[in-house]
């Protein structure tokens, strides 16, 4: 008999508490895919971070995002400031897709991060969003298709292609 035991996530946004169910394996693969996709072109001073590492705005503000990219230089505990992340991506769940889709959508714009991805295995696609020029939101600066290549120098020079990471 296999069992696996999988924790919930935990995450408190603006004093409530959100829990999410345990990733299922698609997911899993998707944000396993993506970390070795930004790994392999990220700059050695930058971390590609997944599960156990979080960014913390307050004592009412903690959240997980999937994938995290920071500073080495600024990873002295399991939370680090929103200033601090570079980006945060979400790979959307099939449980609950508001979450990426709207909630942290906001949250994210409104710390601070400068920059956002949805990654949507139903889509397909991956979104990019960078904060409007307001900075009271994000606007949408690309959707990628499987297929397709994009690049761009933020959060570093990269260059991917969705289909490496479905």
């Amino acid at each position: 008999m296999h069992s696996t035991l999988k924790a919930h996530r935990f995450e408190l946004f603006g004093g409530t508490v959100v829990v999410t169910v345990p990733p299922d394996p698609s997911h899993i693969k998707t944000v396993y895919q993506l970390r070795r996709v930004l790994e392999r072109q990220a700059p050695t001073e930058l971390a590609v971070l997944t599960e156990g590492w979080g960014v913390c705005l307050d004592e009412n503000t903690l959240f997980i995002p999937d994938l995290l990219v920071t500073r080495q230089s600024v990873l002295v505990d399991s939370w680090i400031k929103p200033k601090d992340a570079l980006l945060a991506v979400e790979v959307v769940a099939k449980t609950h897709p508001s979450n990426d889709f709207l909630l942290k959508r906001h949250i994210y714009a409104e710390i601070g991060i400068p920059e956002y991805w949805i990654v949507d295995a139903h889509g397909p696609g991956l979104t990019v969003l960078r904060p409007t020029d307001d900075s009271k939101g994000y606007q949408e600066v690309a959707f990628v298709r499987p297929g397709d290549r994009w690049a761009d120098e933020t959060p570093f020079r990269l260059d991917l292609d969705p289909a490496e990471i479905f």
